[in-house]
């Protein structure tokens, strides 16, 4: 529906049912359709499904022409984006460590 009413409510709907957040609608909607036809192929590859919805989240980032205050908050993300780096890599090496641990005992 959201996808439709994009395409419908631009100016030239060519450009972006071809454009690169055209493209990521239409690889995100896809795999409603293929669950509702094939159930059993559903299962094996819900994981990648997810993750093709979630890069539909990236959406938001085109707002940052709009809104000054976005444009303040992502500045700020970007100038501390080693600091981030470096915490969510320590993190995730603590979670893989803990998790290793909770498995192996």
């Amino acid at each position: 529906m959201n996808t439709c009413s994009d395409c419908l409510a631009g100016p030239n709907p060519a450009k972006y049912v071809f454009s690169f957040w055209g493209f990521i609608d239409l690889v995100t909607i896809l795999p409603l359709y293929v669950m509702w036809l094939w159930p059993e192929i559903s299962l094996n590859y819900m994981f990648a499904w997810r993750a093709m919805r979630a890069i539909r989240v990236l959406r938001i980032l085109k707002l940052l022409r709009f809104m000054p205050s976005l444009r303040v908050f992502w500045s700020a993300i970007i100038s501390a984006r080693h600091q981030l780096i470096l915490f969510y890599s320590f993190i995730a090496i603590v979670m893989i460590i803990f998790g290793a641990l909770i498995v192996s005992y």
